[in-house]
Protein backbone atom coordinates (compact mmCIF):
# COMPACT_ATOMS: atom_id res chain seq x y z
CA UNK A 1 0.00 0.00 0.00
CA UNK A 2 1.72 2.90 -0.86
CA UNK A 3 1.37 6.42 1.24
CA UNK A 4 1.29 9.85 0.25
CA UNK A 5 1.49 12.78 3.07
CA UNK A 6 1.52 15.81 1.93
CA UNK A 7 1.90 18.87 4.37
CA UNK A 8 1.57 23.22 4.23
CA UNK A 9 3.60 24.63 6.93
CA UNK A 10 4.76 28.14 8.20
CA UNK A 11 7.89 27.47 10.38
CA UNK A 12 8.90 23.80 9.77
CA UNK A 13 6.81 22.17 12.67
CA UNK A 14 4.34 20.60 10.32
CA UNK A 15 7.03 18.79 7.84
CA UNK A 16 8.56 17.84 11.05
CA UNK A 17 5.75 15.96 12.29
CA UNK A 18 5.45 14.59 8.36
CA UNK A 19 8.38 13.16 8.87
CA UNK A 20 8.01 11.41 11.93
CA UNK A 21 4.58 10.43 10.62
CA UNK A 22 6.09 8.59 7.34
CA UNK A 23 8.87 7.15 9.46
CA UNK A 24 6.46 5.50 11.55
CA UNK A 25 4.24 4.16 8.25
CA UNK A 26 7.47 2.56 6.33
CA UNK A 27 9.07 2.82 3.39
CA UNK A 28 6.19 3.18 0.94
CA UNK A 29 5.52 6.26 2.01
CA UNK A 30 6.48 9.76 0.55
CA UNK A 31 6.59 13.38 2.10
CA UNK A 32 5.53 16.05 -0.29
CA UNK A 33 4.86 20.00 0.71
CA UNK A 34 2.02 21.18 -1.34
CA UNK A 35 3.66 23.62 -2.38
CA UNK A 36 6.16 22.19 -4.40
CA UNK A 37 6.43 23.22 -7.99
CA UNK A 38 5.58 19.55 -9.05
CA UNK A 39 3.51 17.17 -6.77
CA UNK A 40 2.86 12.90 -7.50
CA UNK A 41 0.33 11.77 -9.49
CA UNK A 42 -2.64 11.22 -6.61
CA UNK A 43 -3.52 8.22 -8.56
CA UNK A 44 -0.37 6.27 -7.96
CA UNK A 45 -1.29 6.64 -3.81
CA UNK A 46 -3.88 4.14 -1.84
CA UNK A 47 -4.01 6.85 1.12
CA UNK A 48 -3.17 10.15 1.29
CA UNK A 49 -2.83 12.10 4.48
CA UNK A 50 -3.47 15.94 4.36
CA UNK A 51 -1.64 17.90 7.19
CA UNK A 52 -1.29 21.24 7.84
CA UNK A 53 -0.12 24.61 10.33
CA UNK A 54 -2.89 26.65 11.62
CA UNK A 55 -2.65 30.62 11.21
CA UNK A 56 -5.13 32.68 12.42
CA UNK A 57 -7.83 29.90 12.71
CA UNK A 58 -6.77 28.95 8.59
CA UNK A 59 -4.86 26.10 7.25
CA UNK A 60 -1.95 26.76 4.53
CA UNK A 61 -3.85 28.85 1.75
CA UNK A 62 -1.82 26.21 -0.81
CA UNK A 63 -3.13 23.85 1.06
CA UNK A 64 -6.71 25.16 1.25
CA UNK A 65 -6.38 25.48 -3.05
CA UNK A 66 -5.12 21.60 -3.46
CA UNK A 67 -7.89 19.98 -0.90
CA UNK A 68 -10.57 22.53 -3.31
CA UNK A 69 -9.39 21.31 -6.45
CA UNK A 70 -8.33 17.38 -5.28
CA UNK A 71 -11.73 17.02 -3.11
CA UNK A 72 -13.32 14.24 -4.98
CA UNK A 73 -9.87 12.43 -5.55
CA UNK A 74 -8.98 12.38 -2.05
CA UNK A 75 -13.22 11.76 -0.83
CA UNK A 76 -11.93 7.93 -2.74
CA UNK A 77 -8.57 7.85 -1.42
CA UNK A 78 -8.06 6.14 2.18
CA UNK A 79 -7.68 9.76 4.18
CA UNK A 80 -5.54 10.57 6.87
CA UNK A 81 -5.97 14.42 8.50
CA UNK A 82 -4.27 16.29 11.07
CA UNK A 83 -3.01 19.68 12.48
CA UNK A 84 0.10 21.04 14.14
CA UNK A 85 -0.15 23.97 16.19
CA UNK A 86 0.78 25.67 19.36
CA UNK A 87 -2.53 25.86 20.99
CA UNK A 88 -3.43 23.08 23.41
CA UNK A 89 -7.33 23.11 22.47
CA UNK A 90 -9.08 20.72 20.92
CA UNK A 91 -8.67 21.31 17.67
CA UNK A 92 -11.43 18.88 16.09
CA UNK A 93 -13.35 22.22 14.90
CA UNK A 94 -10.87 23.52 12.52
CA UNK A 95 -10.15 19.52 11.14
CA UNK A 96 -13.95 20.02 10.27
CA UNK A 97 -14.23 23.42 8.81
CA UNK A 98 -10.73 23.91 6.72
CA UNK A 99 -10.99 20.46 5.62
CA UNK A 100 -14.39 20.45 5.15
CA UNK A 101 -16.96 17.91 5.87
CA UNK A 102 -16.79 15.57 2.90
CA UNK A 103 -12.89 14.80 3.61
CA UNK A 104 -13.55 14.55 7.34
CA UNK A 105 -16.62 12.28 6.98
CA UNK A 106 -14.52 10.18 4.99
CA UNK A 107 -10.53 10.38 7.28
CA UNK A 108 -9.65 7.57 8.90
CA UNK A 109 -7.77 9.52 11.19
CA UNK A 110 -7.72 13.00 12.32
CA UNK A 111 -5.35 14.75 14.92
CA UNK A 112 -3.57 17.39 16.45
CA UNK A 113 0.14 16.52 16.58
CA UNK A 114 1.03 19.68 19.09
CA UNK A 115 3.28 22.23 17.33
CA UNK A 116 6.57 23.87 18.28
CA UNK A 117 8.08 27.33 17.47
CA UNK A 118 11.58 28.22 17.05
CA UNK A 119 11.69 32.32 17.47
CA UNK A 120 14.25 33.06 15.32
CA UNK A 121 12.66 31.46 12.26
CA UNK A 122 9.21 33.25 12.52
CA UNK A 123 8.13 36.24 10.55
CA UNK A 124 7.91 39.45 11.43
CA UNK A 125 4.40 39.71 11.59
CA UNK A 126 4.56 36.10 13.96
CA UNK A 127 7.10 37.82 15.99
CA UNK A 128 5.21 40.97 16.37
CA UNK A 129 2.26 38.67 17.60
CA UNK A 130 3.86 36.62 19.83
CA UNK A 131 5.63 39.78 21.54
CA UNK A 132 2.57 41.10 22.24
CA UNK A 133 0.69 37.91 23.83
CA UNK A 134 3.61 37.85 25.92
CA UNK A 135 4.77 34.71 24.39
CA UNK A 136 7.81 35.28 22.53
CA UNK A 137 9.69 32.44 23.51
CA UNK A 138 10.36 29.03 21.46
CA UNK A 139 9.10 25.82 22.63
CA UNK A 140 8.01 22.59 21.27
CA UNK A 141 5.01 20.55 22.24
CA UNK A 142 5.13 18.16 19.76
CA UNK A 143 3.10 14.66 20.71
CA UNK A 144 4.96 11.76 19.74
CA UNK A 145 2.27 9.38 21.50
CA UNK A 146 -0.09 11.31 18.90
CA UNK A 147 1.65 10.40 15.96
CA UNK A 148 2.56 6.83 17.13
CA UNK A 149 -1.13 6.16 17.69
CA UNK A 150 -2.46 7.85 14.16
CA UNK A 151 0.30 5.57 12.41
CA UNK A 152 -1.47 2.88 14.35
CA UNK A 153 -4.58 3.85 13.41
CA UNK A 154 -3.92 4.25 9.48
CA UNK A 155 -2.18 1.21 9.10
CA UNK A 156 -4.91 -1.24 10.07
Amino acid sequence: MKTLILYSTMFGATEKCARLLAAQLGTATQVHNVAARALPDLSGFDTVILGSSIKVGKIGAKMSRFVRRHQATLACKQLGLFLCCGETEDKVDYLRSQFGEVLWAKAKAKCHFGGEIDVTKVDGFTRFMLKAAKKYQSYSRIDQAAIESFARTMAN
